[in-house]
């Protein structure tokens, strides 16, 4: 993802529920253009590598965007 053009940086944060953990992976765009390089069908189809999968106990089939309004300290 980081050598695709537009990219601009990537977050994973996780939470803890008990046994379990809940990975959230947000990545940053110029623009709308740029994040759609993974479009292989619906803009909004979540890609997920095979490897990736299968150290998933689930994963989201759907991805939501967001327009950054504010950031400070995260993007260059």
């Amino acid at each position: 993802m980081a050598q695709l053009p537009g990219h601009l940086g990537a977050t994973l944060a996780v939470k803890v529920r008990s046994n379990d953990y809940e990975l959230i992976v947000s990545s940053f765009w110029k623009d709308f253009e740029s994040a759609g390089h993974f479009e292989k069908g619906d803009f909004d189809d979540a890609v997920v590598r095979p490897s990736t999968q299968k150290l998933l106990k689930s994963f989201d089939l759907k991805v939501e965007y967001f327009e950054t309004v504010v950031a400070t300290g995260i993007l260059e």
